[in-house]
């Protein structure tokens, strides 16, 4: 068996009652070797012989003489005259009392005692009559955004005003652009290739990029998510085949690789999010001068919600459609089509 070395010494043994974790080791450079700290078992003594602070009786200063409080009666019911609780008896803290602010020590308490002495069911009544409010007014609004892909082009163009105003505070001036006669109805019958094709008419081959300038689309799909991107271009297998559908949104995709094939080949129709729709038009990258088609996406996600019911999508849509959309629908050019992709094939 080898020696150690004449100038390492072993580190001296952990005194006894100190425990592996309060172990606290000090390097001595003189003797080449690691010694206790002579503090560490004190500390840990100290530690177990000072009491907790609540076995510590509350020690409380009386302001005042003895004097003072010579002229009060030592017992209320022989004077017969209300005495105040001072909340000192003997030197020690007296509760308060039941009916006075400091009663409910947490929030538990509080909620149990409000149920007991609600004994009629009111508290509860009133409770599940404002939950029930809102939730109707949620579902009506679920209910109208399930529905409003089949209505007139009418009430179509109020809602999307009303979707507007509320989500921006725009006025009625900017939001007279959407008129009825800039919307466009899509039915339930065929496919959603039939139905793009029926809705641009005459400009229908554009919607394969025939005579279109670069990164100019003549129909620009919005969705909510990526997901919901990706399952639309599905349902178009011929048009993405004559010319590919354009991928607009940020899922494994990045902003130049996406402006470099705007500018770099014809597209006919784009598909993405609003944010990196709205980010590649103010980049001049997207150009939506020779739009023919706007379709916005109604279908329900997974928490019945919208591209114009989630707050982050609504404002980057009518922000998008503010500055680069509405220009253009003052000249007839522009249709917007209100699609639940769910009711087409």
């Amino acid at each position: 068996m080898a020696k150690p070395h004449k100038g390492i010494k072993k580190p001296t043994k952990r005194p006894p009652g100190v425990s592996k974790e309060r172990s606290k080791l000090k390097y001595n450079k003189d003797t080449r070797r690691k010694k206790w700290r002579p503090n560490a078992q004190k500390s840990v003594q100290k530690a177990r012989t000072v009491p907790d602070k609540a076995e510590q009786p509350s020690q409380v200063t009386l302001l005042g003489d003895d004097d003072d409080f010579g002229q009060m009666p030592l017992d209320a019911s022989s004077s017969g005259e209300d005495v105040p609780q001072t909340g000192l008896q003997e030197g020690k803290r007296v509760a308060p009392d039941a009916s006075g602010p400091g009663k409910h020590q947490n929030k538990k308490e509080l909620k149990a005692e409000r149920a007991a002495t609600a004994t009629d069911g009111t508290a509860a009544k009133l409770s599940r009559k404002r939950k029930e409010g809102g939730s109707a007014a949620f579902r009506e609004q679920q209910k109208l955004a399930a529905e409003v892909a089949r209505l007139p082009a009418s009430q179509q163009a109020k809602w999307l005003r009303a979707s507007w105003h509320s989500a921006t505070g725009a006025s009625d001036l900017e939001t007279e652009v959407i008129t009825e006669g800039c919307m466009a109805v899509i039915g339930k019958s065929g496919s959603l290739e039939e139905s793009l094709r029926r809705v641009a008419g005459e400009h229908k081959d554009e919607l394969e990029g025939r005579g279109l300038p670069n990164g100019s689309p003549s129909a620009l799909i919005i969705c909510v998510a990526a997901m919901g991107c990706l399952s639309m271009i599905k349902k178009m297998p011929e048009l993405n085949k004559a010319c590919r559908v354009v991928k607009l949104f940020a899922k494994h995709l990045k902003v130049p690789e996406q402006q470099k094939h705007l500018e770099s080949s014809p597209v006919g129709i784009g598909c993405g999010t609003p944010n990196r729709v709205l980010k590649l038009a103010d980049m001049d990258a997207l150009k939506l001068d020779r739009l023919r088609l706007l379709v916005l996406d109604m279908k329900l996600d997974a928490k019945q919600r919208t591209t114009l019911s989630v707050p982050e999508t609504a404002g980057d849509f009518w922000m998008l459609f503010s500055k680069h959309i509405a220009p253009h629908l003052l000249d007839g050019k522009v249709k917007i089509v209100l699609l639940d992709q769910s009711a087409v094939l």
